[in-house]
């Protein structure tokens, strides 16, 4: 089995289980998943062995071209496997139509590239894996999605990364990103390529997308094998957030490019996992923020030079906006960063160690 989707859960089983409902209608002739949960605290594991044996079933999304992704439901029970991280490669269970289903469980979350790194190493000890699928657990995609992906890899061996065409999921009809990002290293902004527009209008030119991406989003990110023998896995360090354009980075410095299919479609909640997207005074978007703030300037500091220059310059642009402002969350948010990136950088203290206080 060449090809492999990874699909990290945390504290959000029913997505998960959601997702996995038009994951394995996939088209892709032969393919397997590995679901790794990252330490949840709300049973998420037992409940999607649960959803596996069909004891629990998922309600479909409102809007109809979701809905019909991920009806009627998967005939159940679907055959899993559970491993532990450092088991060695198993023969994946067969499953009627295609698919195959592995469940890992870490027993603490030290957070996005950390998990995916698990699954990652679970599955290069078995030699005959060529392509593996990074896709988030707040995602439905499309029967075509995958092979598209994998299609479009195996074509060029110049391509480390290919991302899809990411869809909102609340409002399908709009672009989420044309398969990745620019960073503008100037200013410290991230912009999805397309990000708002209408999905119903003419794509701008492959190339012309394909030239201005500096990353590709991990919402949907396939790599292949030689990328992950040749670069190497996630950097760690990052528990979230840049940890796709530090892996983009090294891969070009290895001669590889991104790449982007636009009939690979996937709809994104975005920010349901990491809680981003709640209120600004929501003690999860703060701990988003945190963690958005640390991991920049934990990137600019490990490519150094102008780089590392401008990370300092952009936090304490970040810094005196928020006083002008009196912005006391905000404030509180870049100094517990600005102290946390100071613990990694001096006492190599991990990310996921790391306390942070959110604002009252």
């Amino acid at each position: 089995m060449k090809t492999w989707v990874v699909v990290i859960n945390w504290q959000r089983w029913f997505d998960t289980a959601l997702c996995l409902e038009s994951l394995l209608r996939s088209d892709e002739p032969d393919y397997g998943v590995v679901v790794c949960d990252n330490g949840s605290q709300d049973e998420s594991f037992e409940r999607l062995q649960a959803w596996a044996r069909g004891d629990i079933r998922i309600a479909p999304p409102a809007h109809p071209e979701l809905a019909r992704l991920v009806t009627p439901p998967l005939e159940k029970p679907i055959p899993y496997h559970v491993v532990k991280p450092q088991e060695p490669t198993v023969p994946p269970l067969p499953r009627p139509g295609g698919g195959r289903l592995i469940l890992i469980r870490n027993e603490h979350n030290h957070g996005f590239a950390a998990g995916n790194n698990t699954a990652l190493q679970y599955l290069l000890a078995n030699h005959a894996v060529r392509f593996v699928w990074i896709l988030n657990n707040d995602t439905i995609v499309r029967p075509e999605a995958l092979r598209l992906l994998r299609e479009r890899a195996e074509r060029d061996p110049r391509i480390g990364m290919v991302g899809s065409t990411l869809r909102c999921f609340d409002h399908p009809d709009q672009i989420q990103a044309f398969g990745g990002a620019t960073y503008d290293a100037v200013r410290g902004l991230v912009t999805p390529l397309g990000y708002h527009s209408s999905a119903s209008s003419p794509f701008p030119p492959l190339s012309d997308v394909e030239s201005r991406m500096d990353y590709v989003i991990g919402a949907s990110m396939l790599v292949s094998r030689a990328f992950l023998d040749k670069v190497g896995l996630m950097d760690a360090d990052h528990f979230l957030y840049f940890e796709e354009l530090d892996w983009a980075l090294r891969g070009r410095q290895q001669g590889y490019r991104l790449a982007w299919v636009p009939e690979s479609v996937v709809f994104h909640k975005e920010g349901s996992s990491t809680e981003s997207n709640r209120g600004v005074r929501h003690p999860g978007k703060q701990r988003a923020d945190f963690h958005l703030v640390l991991s920049r300037l934990m990137l600019h500091r490990k490519w150094k030079g102008w780089f590392w220059l401008l990370g300092c310059l952009q936090f304490a642009a970040f810094f005196g906006k928020a006083v002008l402002r009196q912005d006391v969350t905000r404030m509180n948010i870049l100094v517990q960063a600005m102290r946390g990136y100071r613990q990694w950088a001096k006492k190599g203290t991990p990310a996921w160690q790391l306390v942070f206080r959110p604002q009252p």
